[in-house]
């Protein structure tokens, strides 16, 4: 596969804030925003276009710990207003538009349908729309636009530390995925290459998920409760 450029854009000059993302010469943006910056992110141009987007919150049942909602709408705000008031589960929002407002209503609704069955497909990630999109047929120009598009947002979701599609790597039936955490621990007495030689515990594989708890003695950024002693 030929290289790719994509550019990160951080709004609040932090990687968990605002961020907008694009790929080198494509027509679409992506817009990250986590639900406690929703109100400014309404302030932007971006929200105000046609597009899709993605709701994002924790799941107890999903190989990635993720649950998503996808939807479309005519324009991305009020949807976004809307879910603020009616849905819980999500903690942030990834939406797409275009730059140069093509996307239409029947765009969208193609895509969303996309997103769906893909996401399910990979069985990665909880989805929780109630209802399957229908998407709708599209013209054929239209439609290798948007099977273009689309590939994009598979590009861009794991590069945005949301890997809720299927690798390579699981399509070859590989079971440990190239994203995913390996560790290496040294007992802290130990000569400089003396490894442990014990497994690490399970919790170490997080499927590249990054812990938030801390606490082990041997200064993992995991809850460990690996024994002290050889």
């Amino acid at each position: 596969m030929a290289g790719k450029s994509v550019s990160l854009f951080l709004v609040d000059g932090t990687p968990h804030g605002i961020r907008t993302a694009q790929v080198g010469n494509w027509t679409g943006l992506a817009l990250v925003c986590p639900r406690t910056d929703l109100a400014r992110a309404g302030l932007r141009t971006e929200v105000r276009r046609t597009g899709v987007y993605i709701l994002i919150g924790p799941s107890e049942v999903s190989p990635s710990g993720l649950a998503v909602y996808v939807g479309e709408g005519d324009e991305v705000w009020a949807r976004m207003a809307s879910h603020d008031s009616t849905k819980d589960f999500w903690t942030s929002v990834v939406i797409f538009v275009s730059k140069d407002d093509n996307l239409t209503k029947a765009h969208v609704r193609w895509l969303e349908a996309a997103l769906v069955r893909e996401i399910k497909k990979a069985k990665r990630a909880q989805v929780t729309n109630a209802t399957e999109p229908l998407g709708g047929k599209l013209p054929e120009a239209d439609s290798a636009d948007m099977e273009a598009f689309f590939e994009n947002i598979r590009l861009l979701m794991p590069t945005l530390g949301v890997n809720i599609f299927a690798t390579e790597d699981f399509k070859r039936g590989n079971t440990t995925p190239d994203d995913a955490l390996r560790l290496e621990l040294k007992w802290e007495a130990a000569p400089p290459d003396k490894t442990l030689e014990r497994p690490p515990p399970a919790h170490l594989s997080t499927g590249g998920r990054r812990s938030q708890l801390a606490g082990c003695s041997f200064g993992c950024s995991v809850d460990c409760k690996l024994p002290i002693g050889p």
